[in-house]
């Protein structure tokens, strides 16, 4: 941390000084603002309460401050910090964390295709709202539906917006059948791990008693939970 006597005292050191007293210390550690800050205490909400006091000082403290190898302080939360430490994870500083799973989404949650004995080209693209990262994507199917082509099991990077993820698949016959993926989400030093369903209906969805009748069991050996519809699992 910054040597705060170099700022309360006027005698200071190679790094200079600012001689605001030590009543501008406790001045700004027992404001209102500083009181009932969002943010932890450190180094940056300290300075940054002073500078907020003493706008006229505040070249003369940055000064102070990038003797210690810690960049100019804008805010409490130390915004703009370099410094890592020689660690990447330890920037930013204050994370902004997504709800686990909540940032990766299907972008449909299924598809409708006539009955035929070809492949099918689907699009089963997710939504990312991370900016940056990676994601591990595995993909499997519910008896009766294959993947001829496609991610079954990958890494790709993370940006903000749609992921492409197109498949070709095979189907036995008409009926209801699943994909399911798995996919886990690594940025900022986080991990979010989502299980996904997308419906895919060959030919007419046929009805029993007003309900739909599921005609491929949504099982699937590899342990993933089978969901009905638009449900998902978030864990």
């Amino acid at each position: 941390m910054p040597n705060l006597y170099d700022i309360a005292d006027s005698a200071g050191n190679s790094s200079g000084s600012v001689g605001l007293g030590f009543a501008a210390l406790y001045e700004a550690m027992t404001s209102t603002r500083y009181k009932e800050q969002a943010s932890l205490v450190s180094v940056f909400s300290i300075i940054d309460a002073i500078k907020i006091n003493y706008p006229s000082q505040a070249t003369n403290i940055d000064t102070i401050v990038n003797a210690q190898s810690i960049s100019t302080i804008v805010d409490a939360y130390g915004t703009n910090e370099t410094n890592n430490g020689g660690d990447a994870n330890n920037l930013p500083i204050y994370k902004a964390l997504a709800k686990a799973g909540a940032a990766i989404a299907l972008v449909n949650s299924q598809v409708i295709l006539p009955v035929s004995s070809g492949q099918y080209a689907v699009e089963i693209d997710l939504y990312s709202h991370y900016e940056s990262g990676q994601m591990r994507l595995s993909a499997a199917t519910s008896p009766g539906l294959y993947i001829a082509s496609g991610h079954t099991d990958t890494t790709l990077s993370l940006t903000e917006g749609v992921i492409n993820n197109p498949y070709r698949l095979i189907a036995e016959g008409p009926g209801r059948y699943y994909v399911y993926l798995n996919v886990s989400a690594k940025s900022q030093g986080q991990t979010a791990t989502r299980a996904l369903t997308f419906i895919v209906q060959v030919g007419p969805n046929k009805k029993a008693n007003g309900y739909s009748s599921l005609l491929k069991a949504p099982t699937d050996p590899s342990g993933v939970i089978a969901l009905p519809a638009e449900e998902e699992i978030i864990y």
